[in-house]
């Protein structure tokens, strides 16, 4: 079944965001490192670094809260395909504030994984609502093991793909380099069509 219809398109979108979002994350608290290594002061490296992870992490949590209350809006607005295509295009211009890490104050920072946080909710509760609605009951639980094997198996090679670049690039490149690449991933759900008795059903409801 991932050889066929959405399935192949999700995962390739899915893998595509996965990869360039941890490699991305990988080298952040890197960009944090770099710029305090400017200061005389460890102590104040320290605090750079601390408020660059608290800025990711709280940014993240609020956003997924956010992204909760607004999917069913959401997709009875858009509808499945588009709010797939959706989940995935409109966090793009948060996840490249947030790679200015290092280089922008830590709020822009939090405020853009605040927008990657609410995405990445959105994009999950409908593309595996898709997925649960078209794969047949008996399948459901290879298809889901599947996905999830494929798609987070894509979360360690982000890592060293990112220690790979970072010793070639600027650490900050490479946080860029990650958000460019996640920030593509919709391309791959253009003309992404939807179940037409899902899309009545989710209008509906």
């Amino acid at each position: 079944m991932l050889g066929s219809g959405p399935f192949a398109r999700l995962f390739v979108a899915h893998a595509t965001s996965q990869l360039g979002f941890r490699v991305a994350q990988t080298a952040m608290p890197l960009t944090a490192l770099t710029a305090a290594d400017a200061s005389p002061s460890g102590a104040a490296a320290l605090i750079t670094v601390q408020t660059v992870a608290g800025a990711v992490m709280a940014g993240l949590g609020a956003g997924g809260v956010i992204g909760a209350l607004l999917v069913k809006r959401f997709l009875g607005a858009l509808g499945q395909a588009r709010a797939i295509t959706y989940g995935l295009l409109v966090p793009a211009p948060f996840a490249l504030l947030a790679s200015l890490a290092g280089w922008m104050p830590a709020w822009t920072t939090g405020l853009g994984m605040l927008g990657v946080g609410a995405g990445a909710v959105l994009y999950n509760v409908t593309q595996i609502s898709l997925r649960q609605t078209v794969t047949p009951p008996e399948l459901l639980g290879r298809v889901n093991a599947t996905m999830r094997t494929l798609v987070w198996g894509v979360i360690p090679l982000g890592g060293v793909v990112a220690s790979a670049m970072s010793s070639l690039l600027p650490v900050s490149s490479v946080v860029v380099i990650g958000a460019v690449l996640a920030c593509t991933a919709w391309l791959w759900l253009v003309g992404l069509h939807a179940p037409a008795r899902f899309e009545a059903v989710t209008r509906s409801g």
